[in-house]
Order: structure tokens, then C-alpha cells, then sequence
């Protein structure tokens, strides 16, 4: 079954706004501007520590949504 036109619209708009708010949330606790991450850094904290963690996500994150404004 594949998707209309309307529904991947909708898909797209609904991960954009999850996304939207999950990158606020997770820069906010990280003390992060999203503006400014480079996202072909290593990831600055130690691994196994809830920030590294935290910043892997974020990353992935910022890489899904710039992709979906991209589309």
C-alpha cells in the first residue's frame, strides 16, 4: 500500500515538529546551540556517560531533520 501524496506531507510536517522539539530539548541539556554544532565533530563527551549519549542523539537528530527540510 503506498502512501498519497497528503499523508507523506503529513508524516514529514509530524516529524518535523518531534524533531523540532526533541533537538530544543536535547541543546538545552547539553548547553548547546544548534546553530553551531558540527556535526562532523567527534562527539565532545566521554563515551559511556549519559552526555555522550545525549549529544549521539542529538546528532542523529540534526542529521534527520536537516534532510527532511532539505527534501
Amino acid at each position: 500500500m503506498q502512501l498519497g501524496f497528503y499523508d507523506v506531507d503529513k508524516a514529514k510536517t509530524q516529524a518535523k515538529s518531534y524533531l523540532s522539539k526533541s533537538i530544543a530539548t536535547l541543546s538545552s541539556i547539553l548547553g548547546l546551540e544548534t546553530d553551531v554544532i558540527d556535526l562532523d565533530q567527534a562527539n565532545p563527551y566521554p563515551e559511556g556517560s549519559h552526555l555522550h549519549a545525549a549529544y549521539l542523539c542529538l546528532s542523529n537528530e540534526l542529521k534527520a531533520y536537516n534532510k527532511l527540510i532539505g527534501e
